[in-house]
């Protein structure tokens, strides 16, 4: 795989991902972020912590070859951030990658691909409902502000009730000695649902929704997962 990055735009993308990524799981695969750069010009970068996970399409690159690859978060991440030129040329192999950026080349390791862990998709679950992201961010920050963080015992306390009644959306959480709650109008509901969901990932979740504010938020589940999806990026 050779790619060349715009490295301001390509950060961006970058940094979305990195902050889903699992840092300090025992899984290596978990602690890289999956790049793919497919043949019709599309680059795809997924991460996960095993709990939550991020799809999204990257910005900022031209493919000179697909290729997949896992890239360790810390080190690409630290080299990225480090880089005096705005150009970059990134290529990877089956066990290294290098990165130019203008006279300087640099060596870094990486992941075979399909030791990656396997994300569910949307199409796995069913559709609940869509709200536009701003509304949802607004939901989630009120709602999700009395949740205990960290999580403490009983785990419930550490996560919040995300329900679809009617023509409402709901977010509601509580520590036990406080409750919050947010609702809004939504005339979109096609199931009604409870959905019990980690506080924490849901405040991650609304952090990057501020560049989704007028975009329509898809959010679909099934016993296990729910996932809000926009047009370039899934969240899960």
């Amino acid at each position: 795989m050779k790619l060349e990055l715009k490295r301001k735009e390509f950060l961006k993308s970058w940094q979305t991902a990195e902050r889903f990524a699992g840092t300090k799981s025992a899984n290596e695969a978990a602690q890289g972020i999956y790049i793919k750069a497919s043949e019709d010009g599309l680059v795809t970068l997924k991460a996960t912590d095993l709990k939550t996970s991020v799809k999204l399409k990257a910005e900022g690159v031209n493919i000179l070859e697909p290729g997949e690859a896992v890239i360790p978060v810390l080190i690409f991440g630290s080299m990225l951030k480090k880089a005096e030129e705005d150009e970059l040329l990134i290529d990877i192999t089956t066990e290294r990658g290098f990165m130019k950026s203008g006279k300087n080349k640099t060596k870094f390791a990486v992941i075979p691909p399909d030791r990656f862990p396997a994300i569910s998709e949307s199409p796995d679950g069913e559709e609940v409902c869509a709200v536009q992201g701003g509304i949802l961010a607004k939901l989630i920050l009120e709602g999700n502000s009395a949740a205990s963080l960290p999580m403490d015992y009983p785990k419930y306390l550490g996560t919040c009730l995300l329900r679809t009644d009617g023509n409402s959306l709901k977010i509601v959480s509580t520590d036990g000695k406080r409750l919050s709650l947010s609702q809004c109008f939504c005339d979109t509901v096609k199931a009604e649902k409870d959905l019990i969901l980690p506080a924490l990932a849901m405040k991650e979740l609304g952090k990057n929704l501020s560049a989704y504010q007028d975009k329509n938020i898809r959010i679909s589940a099934n016993e296990y997962m729910a996932w809000f999806s926009a047009d370039d990026i899934e969240f899960s």
